[in-house]
């Protein structure tokens, strides 16, 4: 059924036995707007809002996005409302967030089905896409009314508050002196329109604190200078020495905020709190937070709390009466982990649960081979997926056409409507050959995980694998990437091997700790050479294959090792579009290579990948390791790189010793599952 027959079929039936009740649209009148709040006051006590809000979040609203709101009235009086709105922070014409809330004495009484009924029928010229509603998960009837009427639940947030008083700074006194040693510092938004009296004028020009808090944290604004400025600068609970940010230099880098409410003059609601992604992981967010925390307690506040859009101006955050998200809005989350280590000190309330429901046109998902003409669609839906590991389309042809012939591949792609929105591929192992042994991967673009796409390639590529007699399957993925670990473990997967992620920040990185070590593998007869010096020698690849297959069966993996044929590996070697000479190091004995660091450039960001490093056996514990991963940071900084990635299986510990001693900062682990496939199993599920 569709989203507009859904409408007429409920709103038939929807209030039947309450004579006298009338829905309407919302008029905007003073007598509106008392009733409204009101009832939205009495459903959530613990954001008592007014009516100034109101009209103020109303008028400022984005002018590209839907909204409309509706009131439910019985005998004169509202007894319930309704609206639907679109995100400006997550715009797209036919998604839509809704929201409702009734008096409690009036609750159960069919108002709700009707409101719903008027809010899918107002929508239906809209076609729309989703619909997304939250609501808290103790509120047993508002998630059953939502499960009854197909929401399923697509991420939940924890709601925090911090009870100000007892707030003990004893354990952060040197937070921010670790902030300011990295070069930052802190400023408020009142001393930043201090020193920049125009600071509205200058939004407009896209150099002023307006359009740099604007870009903060994603990089890209998610709305207009102007439409910002509005929603921030001319908010009335604004608070600018409670808008706390972080600067490198004239950069604004981090923010954290804390808003008034008209309503409640001892809470402070918070804002939006993040930093730039090359800026974490150096306490910055950590340092804002307290800041913010001090200020509450120096002006006698009671409570911080997750605020809403009509408290703090966030564009699109959820409307008050849909129970406001604490992830969407600001607040204090689990989840984000904003306050991690003071979690003791953090009062936690029930989780949130936000619901979509899709109609039939979102699901129509249709599966299909992939073709050459698909590189650009798969590249830019995977890299929207996983923004932090960009690939290339040269990257992914190269890897294609190089492929060796007994390994057998298999590639789908998922299609909504003509716009590619999945992928998934398996595929022999070169390194691991088995003909009846596979490596299976797939992605789906945010947007549409958790709604069955990835199931659907999953089992597409399972049918097609089922002539081949499949043996084992494996896979990837991140410890932390929690729908996928359950995507593959919900599959009979299981833990095979682990891999520390790490990344070394290049800069930091202080070489002279190691002075000496050079000298000491070079006074050994061993020279340390950039892959660049040795290509004009005629024996220079295959001195180099034997290098790296001998090497390389020492590398942990899942499975016994293969040798890759020299012809596909010369291919593969010299096709790859992220070779760097200069940055593939080559330790040297007379003729023979005996040792290798490789570094790779990556598409889209100024960071090195680490391939392949070791040592033949017989040349190790003789310090050329270290010397070749020192000549490795030496050429990163000398080029600016912003950092180095690398990946040790857990029990390595000789290689995890040396990226420790450089300062390599472990990540969350990558797991590699493993699903061996029962003999005469009719369907590999």
């Amino acid at each position: 059924m569709t989203l507009v027959e859904e409408a007429y079929e409920r709103k038939a039936g929807a209030a039947g036995g309450l004579e006298g009740l009338h829905i309407r649209p919302f008029d905007f009148s003073d007598t509106d707007y008392v009733g409204a709040v009101a009832v939205d006051t009495i459903v959530y006590p613990e954001y008592p809002s007014t009516v100034a809000e109101w009209k103020d979040d109303d008028a400022k609203r984005d002018p590209k996005c839907h909204y409309a709101r509706f009131v439910a009235v019985l005998d004169d009086t509202i007894v319930g409302l309704a609206e639907y709105r679109q995100s400006s922070g997550m715009y797209h014409p036919q998604r839509f967030q809704i929201g409702a809330a009734m008096y409690p004495s009036h609750q159960g009484r069919g108002i709700g089905k009707a409101l719903y009924a008027t809010l899918l029928d107002a929508l239906a010229p809209f076609d729309p896409l989703s619909l997304r509603a939250n609501v808290r998960e103790d509120m047993e009837r508002g998630v059953r009314f939502l499960q009854e009427r197909g929401f399923v639940v697509d991420m939940k947030s924890w709601e925090s508050r911090l009870p100000v008083a007892h707030f003990d700074f004893t354990p952060y006194a040197d937070a921010e002196a670790k902030m300011v040693a990295h070069g930052y510092r802190v400023a408020t938004l009142a001393e930043l329109i201090a020193r920049d009296p125009t600071t509205g004028a200058s939004s407009m020009s896209g150099s002023g604190p307006a359009s740099r808090m604007c870009r903060t944290p994603s990089h890209r604004p998610r709305w207009t200078s102007r439409f910002f400025e509005q929603r921030h600068f001319e908010n009335p609970n604004l608070l600018p020495e409670a808008c706390f940010i972080a600067l490198d230099g004239d950069e604004y880098v981090g923010i954290s905020e804390l808003w008034a409410s008209q309503a409640s003059l001892e809470e402070l609601y918070t804002g939006l709190t993040g930093v730039r992604r090359a800026y974490r992981r150096h306490g910055i967010a950590l340092a804002l937070k307290l800041r913010a925390i001090a200020y509450a307690q120096k002006h006698s506040i009671t409570t911080i709390k997750p605020g809403t859009s009509r408290t703090t101006g966030l564009c699109g955050a959820s409307t008050r009466c849909s129970a406001s998200s604490s992830s969407r809005s600001g607040g204090t989350s689990s989840s984000h982990g904003e306050l991690r280590t003071e979690c003791q000190a953090v009062q936690r309330a029930r989780p949130m649960v936000l619901g979509s429901q899709f109609s039939q046109k979102y699901m129509n998902i249709t599966i299909r081979p992939f073709t050459a003409d698909d590189y650009a669609g798969v590249l830019a839906m995977r890299n929207a997926a996983l923004p932090d590991y960009p690939e290339s389309v040269e990257g992914w042809r190269s890897w294609d056409d190089n492929r060796e012939p007994k390994c057998h591949f298999e590639r789908y792609v998922a299609e909504d409507a003509g716009t590619i929105v999945g992928v998934g591929h398996f595929f022999n192992v070169s390194w691991m050959y088995h003909p009846q042994k596979f490596s299976l991967d797939i992605v789906v673009h945010p947007e549409y995980q958790g709604h069955g796409v990835g199931a659907q390639l999953y089992d597409r590529m399972m049918q097609s694998a089922q002539p081949r007699a499949p043996q084992i399957f494996w896979a990837s993925c991140r410890e932390d990437w929690a729908r996928g670990m359950h995507f593959l473990q919900g599959r009979g997967f299981r833990e095979k091997m682990r891999y520390w992620e790490s990344r070394l920040d290049v800069a930091a990185c202080d070489l002279s700790r190691f002075a000496g070590v050079l000298e000491r593998v070079e006074a050994q007869g061993i020279e340390l050479l950039p892959y660049s010096a040795l290509m004009a020698d005629a024996q220079h690849l295959p001195r180099l294959y034997n290098l790296v297959i001998e090497v390389g069966r020492d590398v942990p993996a899942p499975d016994e090792q293969t040798d890759m044929d020299y012809e596909h590996w010369v291919a593969n070697h010299k096709g790859n579009p992220n070779l760097v000479p200069e940055s593939y190091f080559i330790a040297r004995d007379g003729e023979r290579y005996v040792g290798i660091s490789a570094l790779f450039s990556m598409p889209q960001v100024a960071d090195l990948q680490t391939g392949l490093t070791g040592v033949r056996r017989e040349y190790r514990r003789r310090g050329i390791a270290l010397a070749l991963k020192l000549k490795a940071v030496t050429y990163a900084q000398r080029i600016g790189a912003s950092s180095i990635r690398t990946g040790n299986e857990q029990n390595n510990r000789p290689m995890l010793a040396i990226n420790e001693q450089l300062g390599f900062a472990k990540l969350p682990p990558w797991i590699d599952f493993e699903k061996i496939v029962t003999r005469g199993c009719a369907q590999l599920c």
